[in-house]
């Protein structure tokens, strides 16, 4: 059985010109919490999950955004 996990993650008010400071990520449209989402669904405690997909959605200003990060393809992933 082939089974894929996918999470969808909205943020509703985001910086879309990818110019968030990093002193100031709370006050960036949350992107501390977007970052979280994305390493909680793609970790596990011996490695990173190659059966998960994480979808950003991205909406701000400028428009909307989508970001895929696919565990079959992630490397170097810290939990820090």
């Amino acid at each position: 059985m082939n089974t894929k996990r996918i999470f969808i993650v909205i943020g509703h008010d985001s910086q879309l010109d990818g110019m968030f400071r990093l002193e100031d990520l709370p006050g960036s449209g949350r992107i501390d919490e977007i970052a979280r989402c994305v390493t909680a669904a793609l970790l596990v405690s011996n490695g990173i999950r190659k059966d998960t997909v994480v979808m950003l959605i991205l909406q701000g200003k400028g428009g909307t955004r989508l970001v895929e990060f696919n565990g079959k393809y992630m490397k170097n992933l810290n939990p820090d």
